[in-house]
């Protein structure tokens, strides 16, 4: 059977959680050098000490919750720089997909125009 042209979106949620399985939460270390106050993009506090965090690998950090939150809303880029934060084999595969479907549309249409679908539509 064909694929669903839809069916990539349900897969979203799964990226968010191979996103979430790719970024470790550690608690939050306040620097021994830190000599400003150093807070969350997201949700704008104040990081403290043993604060669940997750590091991007741009180096940014947020809270575990408000970056699960901004993935729960189908964002793959850090809130901040706006780096990938799909896996490298999620990418290719995502890539390879997409390639996939791109030749099944193109077939698909292809035979619709060569066999004169367009003057039997009605049937």
């Amino acid at each position: 059977t064909a694929p669903v042209l839809g069916s990539e979106l349900a897969q979203l949620p799964l990226i968010a959680d191979e996103i979430r399985q790719s970024l470790p939460v550690v608690p939050y270390k306040t620097p021994a050098n830190n000599t400003h106050v150093v807070e969350c993009a997201v949700c704008l506090c104040k990081f403290e000490e043993g604060d669940q965090i997750r590091e991007l690998p741009c180096s940014h950090f947020f809270h575990r919750n408000c970056l699960d939150k901004w993935l729960d809303h189908q964002q793959t880029t850090c809130p901040l720089c706006r780096f990938s934060l799909i896996p490298e084999e999620t990418a290719i595969r995502l890539r390879r997909r997409e390639q996939e479907l791109t030749e099944e549309l193109m077939f698909w249409f292809s035979s619709f125009h060569g066999h004169g679908f367009h003057s039997m539509w009605w049937l």
